[in-house]
């Protein structure tokens, strides 16, 4: 049966948050979901759920939503799980979407955990529009592309989509649904600085590499996609304005990736006088000194680099696609460049033994 559904569709897009460190970084997937339907005509509300307690489980069952859509990560399970149950009690009548990686990988599995309607999988922003434009006119919305859901034989289908081409066509995300000072908050999330109004940006999405334990690719693809300098630039201008921001910190998986991208990136930064402190990830095999130069001369306060283990044979293991000599040049040139560098590892790798940590 089909739930009914008001046509003056009020949606609620949650974020089950579990860790208190986190609370600085607002949760940009679905801000930029809340922007594609806000600028569309939808009545859209954001919520990052208290990861300690249900206090803001309240304002989302006032808000009395015809739609809910959670963001799901591996890590928020059980969170997101004792949530769902909540809404479903308390809002049976609601239409409940899950969406995020978690859902992505395993989306016929997440759709009988979560007993939800519907599953967005991959990039949710034109998914979840369509989604809300047929549920509005209360047509059959099982034949849009992107989501998993039972037919009308009660089996579990999926429908794929293919990713956002144009990422300049979306619109930037939508900051004001959150009160946003509240991310605004020392010390911001490079590790190791101290930022008074800190945040993140993206620029990209998709990633070239095989590392097996990223879930990158299962939502953004290999392929990259690549937002115009002068779009990034608009946004990192509007947080200034907006929101007196100090502090970047871009999300890409690989800000590295283009050479000639990035030195244009730099040389729009000088040329606008743009005084912004910011960090990024490097992949080690696009290490290049003339790049990190112009990458610190433009504000870049620090490079992570995904180093992850120390042995070559862990990291064959991984399909890092880099290996020691990789990891110590690259260190060496940003080191030359005058750039702090943060190196990332785990540990507890398959096959790892105690010599190779």
């Amino acid at each position: 049966m089909t739930k009914s559904v008001n046509s003056n569709l009020k949606i609620a897009l949650v974020n089950p948050r579990v860790e208190s460190y986190s609370g600085t970084m607002p949760p940009l997937g679905l801000l930029y979901i809340a922007a594609v339907l806000e600028i569309n005509g939808f009545n859209v509300r954001v919520f990052d759920i208290s990861p300690n307690d249900d206090r803001d489980m309240a304002e989302v069952i006032s808000y009395s939503p015809d739609v809910i859509g959670i963001t799901i990560l591996t890590d928020y399970f059980f969170r997101a799980k004792h949530i769902c149950e909540i809404f479903k009690k308390e809002m049976p009548k609601a239409f409940l979407i899950i969406g995020g990686v978690h859902v992505t990988v395993m989306p016929k599995k997440s759709l009988i955990d979560f007993g939800a309607d519907v599953g967005v999988v991959g990039e949710g922003e034109y998914t979840m529009l369509e989604l809300c434009n047929f549920l509005k006119q209360d047509a059959e919305w099982r034949c849009i592309s992107g989501i998993v859901f039972k037919n009308k034989k009660g089996e579990i289908a999926t429908i794929p989509r293919v990713h956002i081409d144009n990422l300049d066509g979306l619109p930037l995300p939508a900051r004001h649904l959150l009160n946003f000072e509240e991310y605004l908050m020392p010390p911001g999330m490079i590790r190791g600085y101290w930022f008074e109004r800190a945040t993140t940006v993206m620029t990209s999405r998709g990633c070239p590499f095989s590392c097996i334990w990223c879930g990158s690719q299962c939502t953004f693809g290999k392929k990259v996609r690549y937002r115009s300098i002068s779009n990034i630039i608009i946004e990192l201008e509007s947080l200034i304005k907006k929101y007196a921001v100090d502090c970047v910190w871009f999300v890409d998986d690989t800000f590295t990736l283009k050479k000639d991208r990035v030195l244009e990136f730099c040389d729009q930064i000088q040329k606008r006088k743009i005084k912004l402190a910011w960090g990024c990830q490097a992949h080690v095999k696009t290490a290049d000194f003339e790049m990190f130069q112009k990458m610190k001369e433009s504000g870049l306060v620090q490079l992570d680099f995904g180093v992850e283990s120390g042995s070559n044979r862990v990291l064959n293991y991984l399909k890092k696609n880099s290996d020691v000599a990789s990891i110590k040049m690259a260190f060496s040139l940003a080191k030359k460049s005058n750039i702090r560098t943060c190196a990332t590892f785990m540990f507890g790798s398959p096959g790892e033994k105690k010599e190779d940590v």
